[in-house]
C-alpha cells in the first residue's frame, strides 16, 4: 500500500503520518525537499535564494520533485509526508518569472508519472481545525499563501483527474 498525505503547511501531514505508521505496517517516508536543499549546500530556501536567486530555486523544485517521482515508484509500504501534489502546488504558486515553458512541461510530466504510484492520497484542506499552525522556522504560514497552495493542490486534482484516489479529511 502505498499513500500520500497532501495539504497545506501545518495541515497535520507529519502527525497524521505517524499515527498511521504506528499503526500499520507502513514505513513513513520524509519530504525529500529538505535533503536536496542539504545536498546543494544550504539550509533553506531563503539561504538558497541568497546564494543562487531563482535559477537556483527553480533547480530545487524541478530536482526535488524529480527524487519524490523516483522515490515513490521504487519503494512499496509507505505513507509519505507529502505527495507530488505538494511538491506541484508549490511550484505553480512560486510563479517564477525565470522558469521557461520546458520547465514547466516537465513539471507537468512529473506530476502525472507521479500521481499513479499512490494507491491513495489523503487530502487535508485549509480548515478552521488548521488555521493557525506553529512555527518551525521551515515552514510559510502566510494565510493568503496557505489558501493558494490548498487551492493549487484541488486545481491539480482536477486538471489530473485523480478524484477517485483522494480522500478529503476533514
Amino acid at each position: 500500500m502505498k499513500i500520500a498525505v497532501s495539504g497545506v503547511a501545518g495541515a497535520g501531514k507529519t502527525t497524521l503520518c505517524n499515527l498511521i505508521a504506528c499503526n500499520t505496517s507502513l514505513d513513513v517516508m520524509p519530504d525529500i525537499m529538505d535533503t536536496v536543499l542539504e545536498e546543494m549546500g544550504v539550509n533553506s530556501g531563503g539561504d538558497l535564494y541568497q546564494k543562487k536567486g531563482e535559477p537556483g530555486m527553480i533547480e530545487w523544485y524541478i530536482e526535488a520533485l524529480r527524487r519524490k517521482v523516483r522515490e515513490d515508484a521504487k519503494r512499496d509500504n509507505f505513507i509519505a509526508d507529502k505527495s507530488v501534489l505538494d511538491h506541484g502546488a508549490r511550484w505553480y504558486a512560486r510563479k517564477f518569472s525565470l522558469a521557461t515553458t520546458k520547465q514547466y512541461a516537465e513539471i507537468d510530466r512529473l506530476l502525472r508519472g507521479g500521481v499513479p504510484s499512490y494507491d491513495k492520497i489523503i487530502f487535508l484542506p485549509l480548515s478552521d481545525l488548521n488555521c493557525t499552525a506553529e512555527d518551525n522556522e521551515m515552514r510559510d504560514l502566510d494565510n493568503r499563501h496557505r489558501e493558494l497552495i490548498d487551492l493549487t493542490i484541488r486545481g491539480l486534482v482536477t486538471r489530473l483527474g485523480i478524484g477517485s484516489k483522494v480522500i478529503e479529511y476533514n
